[in-house]
């Protein structure tokens, strides 16, 4: 099913029962399209403004999981604090972001298949010409989502996974009533079915020693796996540094698939990545932000609920064009640049980055190798 589309002058068609074919004139040069990146690039280059491209959207902040690390899960002491973005007001932001040139969607919460109307948001995500990247837990996944995912497949799929040993995995994710056979296959089931499934695990003290395990387990199955330690705060501001193992002891751990490439030890930049150029996150509550990280810097964060969809985009792209560009407080440059993920966020926040430089730099070090 193809949909037409249309961002500045360029007309081109999405086909919905693909993950991510898209038809252009047939005048168009693909040679310069090697992935996503370079699509949202080329509509980026059209006029160079910051058109919504790539957007991030937590449609709830329910989960049936309750990891203790989790930012999100931390602040929801009862349950009138689980909450859902609102169907109809989604359907009225998603048209207006997809008329402005919203190419892929990232769908996330929480677990975003407790949402009421999941199946709903998808398939008009899709219906609309949109790729879309699922963030889930895998438990939900029935019959009924996997006949959607086939119809109307995913662009990715990326699957939350702490442990693959029933003992650790209850106790990590405080909830005895899954077996984790059955999120295994699950996912071996999306695999089969030819999805591009990642797994991925964020390393902290209750998961460290998963990581082998989990990583083995892909291998074996053919599932692409990445890893990271980056522990952030809660939404509602407590501190979870508790959780962050030693620099150290995450190198060897870490796991991601990277490029090794030496930069000319350039100094970090200011809104240098993607959401500095095309890319918005809306939050559960009802908010818009350039990245999800910019719920630590309260003046980035704008109230759709008070001002709309179009107004609150403007003001983001007019804070965006005020901060971007600027020296990267602290950054010293150096040959790790291109692997290094030290963004605006550290700078607004006047962050110390001295253990991030270090943990960088032997990262780099290990990648290189493993390449060689």
């Amino acid at each position: 099913m193809i949909i037409n589309r249309k961002i500045g002058k360029i007309q081109f068609g999405v086909d919905a029962n693909t993950s991510s074919d898209i038809l252009f004139p047939k005048n168009f040069d693909y040679s310069k399209i090697k992935g996503i990146s370079d699509v949202l690039d080329f509509f980026h280059s059209i006029d160079n403004t910051h058109k919504p491209l790539l957007g991030i959207i937590e449609i709830t902040n329910k989960c049936n999981f309750k990891c203790s690390f989790c930012f999100i899960n931390e602040e929801i002491k009862n349950d009138k604090q689980k909450k859902e973005l609102d169907f109809d007001h989604l359907i009225n932001m998603i048209d207006y972001l997809v008329e402005n040139g919203m190419m892929l969607c990232v769908i996330t919460g929480g677990e975003p298949l407790m949402h009421s109307k999941f199946v709903d948001i998808y398939k008009y995500l899709k219906m609309k010409g949109v790729m879309v990247t699922v963030f889930t837990n895998a438990s939900l996944i029935d019959e009924k989502v996997l006949k959607l995912f086939k119809q109307f497949p995913p662009y990715k799929i990326e699957v939350s996974i702490y442990s693959v040993r029933q003992s650790n995995f209850d106790k990590i994710i405080k909830n005895s009533s899954f077996q984790i056979t059955d999120i295994l296959k699950k996912i071996q089931n999306l695999k089969k079915d030819g999805h591009n499934v990642i797994c991925k695990t964020v390393i902290n003290n209750e998961t460290k020693s998963e990581i082998k395990t989990i990583s083995d387990w892909c291998k074996k199955n053919e599932i692409e796996y990445y890893s990271g330690d980056t522990t952030v705060n809660s939404y509602s501001g407590n501190s979870l540094q508790h959780f962050q193992i030693e620099r150290n002891e995450s190198i060897d751990l870490f796991e991601r698939k990277n490029e090794i490439e030496v930069s000319d030890n350039n100094k970090k930049t200011t809104f240098s990545c993607g959401h500095g150029k095309y890319g918005f996150f809306i939050g559960y509550n009802n908010t818009l932000r350039p990245c999800w990280r910019f719920y630590q810097y309260p003046p980035a964060v704008i109230s759709i609920e008070e001002v709309g969809i179009e107004t609150a985009f403007k003001k983001m792209v007019k804070f965006i064009a005020i901060n971007k560009g600027k020296p990267i407080d602290k950054c010293k440059g150096c040959y790790a640049y291109k692997m290094c993920h030290v963004c605006v966020i550290e700078h607004l926040l006047n962050s110390d980055l001295t253990d991030i430089c270090s943990s960088v730099k032997q990262l780099y070090e290990k990648q290189s190798k493993i390449k060689q």
